[in-house]
This record gives C-alpha cells, structure tokens and sequence, in this order.
C-alpha cells in the first residue's frame, strides 16, 4: 500500500544509496560511518514508524531536511543510526491570501524544520522578527511515535522547537505567514566609504527598510582575489 514505510526505506544494498545520502550533504568530508539505513518520509506516518522501530531497536535517528549542514550532524553518528530525510516534504499551503508574505531566512537551502527550528533570519527581520517568531502551530512526532500539536505538547516544548533545537526533535511545521535587490559593488575606495556610511544609519533608518553588507568573492586567479561588496534591500 501506498502509506506503507517500506517504499520509502533505502539500504547500502539499494543501487540509489550513495545518490541518496550525498544529495543534501554539503561537507562530504564527514562521509563515514554510514547510516543503516535511509528512510525518504513521505508523510507524518512514516516518521511515526521511523521513530517507534529505531527506538525499538536501539537506533539513533539522524534527520535531514533541506541540507544546510556543514558539519555533518544529519547524516553521521559514531553510533549505529539511521537517517530520518525529510526532503520530500516540501508543500506549502496558503489558506489566507497571496498578498502576505512571510519572514522567512536568508538561504533557501533551509528546509523547514532546519529553518524554524534555527531562527529564521531574514530580509523581514527588522519589522516582523524571525521566522520562529512568526508560527502559531506545530506538529511534532514524539519519541513514542505519537503526533502533537501545540495545544497537547505544551506551551514550553512549543517554545523549545523554535529555537532549543539541538537534533532532539522530528517536526513538520505550520505557520503563519518584499522587495528584495542586491547592489553589487566592487571592492574599492568608493565602496568603503559607502559601507561606512551604511554603519553610520543602519540603526536609524525605519524598520520597513533592511539593508545587509555581504563581502564575496568574485573572480579568483593567480594574480589575485577580486572582491565585491553586495548590499541586500
């Protein structure tokens, strides 16, 4: 059947292995031990047996969302584990209306468990807080497999999800939900004196209006490093 976990269970034996483990890892130097197992959730029942039969067996669960994670904590373990991905819940509903936006964070290689679960900080920051800020629901798999909402998990596990974090947790989340431009500026006198400038008023201005300095690389060569600011609206 369709709601079954075992569709959704990938082995080192399975030839989608590697392909699998390595899609969302962004440090490949943390590539072992290898998990048991990869469990691709494909919706809130198949966490739930995830959770009852690692605990059962005496598994640690490494979860992974979107693969912001550089030091390999969703997908490595000294210990014998499985990974919990949940990259294929990625849906988003909008009951209210197009016309609202969300405080969402910077990097859109968050998923949404790493992304409410860290803060959630954006270009919105300044007006409307982080994107933890900004949920009014949440429905977390306990370790005995059992769904809760906020009203049945209480309002300090509520308050410890949004930012407590620290792996103890496997939750999907609901919540409630601007201009954007970059301008570039390559590294030069010129440029200097603007991002002093921008120190100078940065905690003046009115809180509609967000603007962050970034430094990036731009063009490396044996020769030398070219550097550009950015200056996010």
């Amino acid at each position: 059947p369709s709601n079954t976990v075992w569709g959704a269970i990938y082995t080192p034996s399975n030839a989608s292995f590697p392909t699998i483990l390595q899609a969302y890892a962004k440090n490949l130097r943390f590539s072992t031990p290898k998990p048991l197992a990869i469990v691709t959730t494909m919706q809130e029942s198949h966490v739930q047996a995830t959770v009852i039969c690692a605990k059962s067996q005496g598994l640690q669960i490494r979860i992974g969302s979107g693969g912001h994670d550089y030091e390999g904590l969703s997908y490595v373990s000294e210990i014998p584990f499985v990974v919990l991905d949940m990259f294929n819940l990625r849906s988003v509903t909008i009951d209210k209306t197009v016309s609202y936006g969300f405080p969402a964070g910077a990097y859109p290689t968050l998923g949404v468990g790493e992304h409410f679960s860290g803060g959630g900080y954006g270009n919105l920051i300044r007006k409307y807080g982080l994107a933890v800020d900004n949920i009014f629901d949440a429905r977390l798999v306990d370790v005995n497999g059992t769904i809760l909402n906020r009203e049945s998990m209480g309002e300090d596990l509520f308050w410890a999800i949004r930012g407590g974090g620290g792996g103890s947790f496997g939750v999907s989340f609901h919540g409630r939900s601007n201009w954007v431009f970059n301008v570039p500026r390559t590294l030069n006198r010129a440029s200097t004196d603007t991002v002093y400038l921008w120190q100078q008023v940065a905690q003046k201005l009115r809180e509609d209006l967000f603007i962050r300095v970034m430094i990036q690389v731009v063009n490396g060569s044996h020769e030398g490093v070219e550097r550009q600011f950015e200056f996010h609206f």
